[in-house]
């Protein structure tokens, strides 16, 4: 797991710590003593999470440049052949379903470029709302302090509504695809006595919903496909190359019979066999479990975005709106704002909402590393635990 991930874990369990330590534990110490102001009054604890929270700056920083690079580069790849596929059906090349299996993976392509440049974008939000935060850690503070600390936050907030967004999207579709393959299992197996061609294959695949991504597909039918227009120096080229590639898999194949005695050699053209075996089967039914485990994983992992998101939010809520309750001195207000703010801040008092909001964002976000962490063992878990559950039931 990257570094990153790890270093978040660390920078929110310190700050868990900070809350809960008292200050004269040792980590509360101030040790920087004879440093000049305002570095000597920070303790070892804010150091620690200081150090962090500038290896969250490079971090993001460096994941949004990546992202944005990237995210561009595959757009305009899949728009420019996009194009070609275009150009090459204007030019009256006939092709079938392999020029809509092209075009269905060109088209998940181009929303993964505009999704990772997006994404770069939020990071390079949550890289600069670092800055200012790692400052407040070091006690390098204006003279508007905290208004800076919370309009970081702020930053942080519209960075993580967008990654709640990719997240959501990321649950529903790995819902969708194990519900794919559970279907394409069941529609197999009541053709099992029924001769399954490659074209048969592709027409049950479409009944059980992968007509919205034919590539999806194909790549588990054939899974050392790769495109060549990536590699080709001329994208033309490699269109061709795939698109002959993908139709080959679902065309006849001829069929020698060799001469004998009694009759000349025959040649004659059949369609592809698939191979729909109990391996197959099973094959389906793994990647069925796992995507449903990878749908219960993330959605955790969302869970826990969505907590710290709030919990956040609170804190925000109780800073900007000093006056959403009454008191003798500052009578509240019926705004729509300020009836808004006391829902979020749950009918708490400001300091009890800004001490658990920040308490439940930096606990979310403690969890949601070690979440992270263990993913592919948790899924693994989900995936096999549920297979001998359901052979040991087939025995029973």
């Amino acid at each position: 797991m990257s570094l990153s991930t790890k270093t978040a874990f660390f920078r929110n369990f310190f700050c868990v710590a900070k809350t809960f330590l008292p200050p004269t534990s040792l980590l509360s110490v101030k040790p920087f003593k004879a440093a000049p102001f305002p570095f000597n009054e920070v303790s070892t604890l804010e150091f620690m999470i200081a150090i962090t929270q500038f290896m969250a700056v490079v971090f993001n920083i460096v994941s949004s440049y990546d992202n944005l690079i990237l995210g561009v580069r595959e757009y305009l790849r899949a728009r420019k052949a996009s194009l070609v596929v275009d150009r090459i059906t204007v030019q009256g090349e006939s092709w079938g379903v392999e020029q809509t299996i092209l075009r269905h993976n060109l088209k998940e392509n181009l929303q993964n470029g505009i999704r990772q440049a997006l994404v770069g974008c939020a990071d390079f939000l949550v890289g600069c709302a670092f800055i200012f935060l790692m400052a407040n850690s070091l006690h390098l503070r204006a003279a508007s302090h905290p208004v800076p600390v919370y309009q970081a936050l702020i930053t942080v907030e519209i960075a993580l509504s967008y990654y709640l967004v990719v997240m959501g999207r990321g649950v529903l579709s790995k819902l969708k695809d194990g519900l794919k393959f559970q279907e394409l299992r069941k529609l197999l197996l009541h053709s099992a006595n029924s001769p399954v061609t490659h074209r048969n294959l592709l027409d049950l695949s479409c009944e059980a919903g992968f007509l919205d991504n034919l590539m999806q597909f194909y790549n588990f039918v054939n899974p050392n496909f790769t495109p060549s227009y990536r590699r080709k120096p001329a994208m033309v080229d490699g269109i061709k190359e795939d698109l002959g590639e993908i139709a080959k898999f679902f065309s006849e194949e001829v069929v020698t019979e060799p001469a004998t005695e009694t009759s000349v050699a025959k040649v004659s053209k059949v369609p592809r066999s698939s191979v729909v075996d109990s391996a197959f089967l099973e094959n389906l039914h793994v990647a069925s479990r796992r995507s449903f485990a990878e749908a219960t994983v993330g959605f955790v992992v969302l869970a826990l975005n969505a907590l710290a998101g709030y919990g956040y939010l609170m804190a925000i809520f109780a800073f900007f709106f000093p006056n959403a309750y009454a008191t003798a001195s500052t009578p509240s207000k019926d705004t729509i704002a300020h009836s808004l703010a006391r829902s979020v801040m749950l009918n708490l008092p400001h300091s009890s909402a800004d001490w658990w909001g920040n308490l439940l964002g930096d606990m979310a976000w403690t969890i949601e590393p070690l979440v992270c962490l263990v993913k592919p063992a948790l899924i693994s878990l989900l995936v096999y635990k549920k297979l001998q559950n359901n052979n040991k039931k087939k025995q029973e």
